[in-house]
């Protein structure tokens, strides 16, 4: 194990890369992990200089580490090989932290995934296409100020996190990208995703089994799908989601809006959830629950996930589809405890002229006041 005293503040350079874009740095970028998380100085900080560009295959930073904290400063860029034969040991991943507590990411540096070459040979799911960056059981995380750019996959996915900040990123990719989630959250609970743009091709932010307490403010999505609770329940899987706000977004020519998205014949629940202060600027679909996902899905539906406690507050602005809110849930459980309360989303200028908006609902329990189209299909 690679045994380099640094100090309190040293650059990744020093550990052998090449810094040209064309040359593999992976084997510096793990001798600089070994230092930092083996190392005596806490806590320690390695630098990723601006003015370079590094190239590396799939790379794990593996913790645990001595220092209570480490901190890792991106400022310069890196992008991810494109030889799919590196890709066969790390799965889904290019760059993964896994179990380190108390790391903290800055900078204004960018992640290239090169995801271009991913899409042309993979369309559709035809492959496995790695994720941008993993935080695997990370406790203590903070990541702020990265842009993350061409996700072959998610630009981002965290699982197992306890307390983490993720704050002030631009993810993007092309809308016509396949299965590129800006953030893929699961497992993880007392998390807070604000003040970042995410641009992409599939859900902005995706809310998937064992989150809880999950805060989200902030954001601006637009290309991509919107801000989902799910897919949850897939092949009759158990699924928990507990206590998701998500408040002062904006939504701009997405193709949801705010969705809760099941498959038929799962178990568990998702309830406790806040949509609230929500724009909407050309959305389709802007309030959907969605307990039939995807509509060519077919198992038996004895068993749902059970959706309740779920507030959709305070969101105006434009719809392009006629069915402004739609309410689509199992008749095995119903969907209870729905709440509507001042909404006031009108026609966009796209539809056709004195286009009227509606609300439909089916199995759904719950209240609406103020709300605009009205949502009188709700049942008690």
């Amino acid at each position: 194990m690679c045994m380099v005293a640094i100090g309190s503040s040293q650059s990744v350079d020093i550990f052998g890369t090449f810094g040209d874009g064309i040359t593999d740095d992976s084997n510096a970028f793990l001798r600089a992990w070994d230092a930092i998380c083996t190392g005596a100085q806490n806590p320690p900080r390695l630098e990723i200089p601006a003015g370079k560009t590094y190239l590396t295959n799939p790379i794990t930073f593996q913790g645990p580490c001595k220092p209570d904290v480490i901190t890792i400063q991106i400022n310069g860029n890196l992008v991810a090989s494109t030889d799919f034969r590196a890709y066969t040991a790390s799965g889904e991943r290019w760059i993964t932290f896994e179990y380190v507590r108390g790391l903290h990411v800055y900078g204004n540096g960018q992640l290239d995934g090169k995801g271009q070459v991913w899409w042309r040979a993979c369309p559709g799911g035809s492959c496995m296409k790695p994720t941008i960056i993993s935080f695997i059981n990370c406790d203590g995380l903070i990541v702020k100020g990265l842009r993350t750019l061409n996700s072959p996959r998610n630009h981002i996915s965290i699982v197992g996190a306890r307390a983490a900040v993720f704050a002030n990123l631009y993810l993007k990719s092309p809308e016509t990208s396949i299965n590129t989630d800006g953030i893929n959250i699961s497992d993880s609970t007392n998390v807070r995703i604000e003040d970042t743009t995410i641009e992409t091709g599939n859900d902005c932010i995706a809310i998937n089994s064992g989150v809880t307490n999950l805060n989200i403010s902030r954001i601006n999505c637009g290309p991509g799908h919107g801000i989902s609770v799910g897919s949850l329940g897939k092949n009759g899987a158990y699924a928990k989601v507990d206590g998701v706000h998500v408040s002062h977004c904006n939504f701009t020519g997405t193709q949801n809006a705010v969705r809760i998205k099941t498959f038929p014949g799962g178990g568990g629940y998702a309830k406790n959830i806040w949509f609230t202060d929500i724009e909407l600027h050309d959305s389709d679909n802007p309030i959907f629950i969605d307990q039939f996902y995807p509509a060519s899905y077919s198992f038996p539906d004895a068993l749902d996930v059970q959706i309740s406690g779920v507030h959709f507050t305070g969101i105006r602005g434009t719809s392009i589809r006629d069915t402004a809110i739609n309410l689509q849930c199992s008749k095995a459980l119903g969907c209870h405890g729905i709440y509507l309360t001042d909404i006031n989303i009108t026609a966009s200028r796209k539809n056709p002229p004195g286009s009227k908006l509606k609300a439909i609902c089916t199995n759904a329990h719950g209240k609406a006041l103020r709300t605009s189209p009205p949502a009188t299909c709700l049942s008690p």
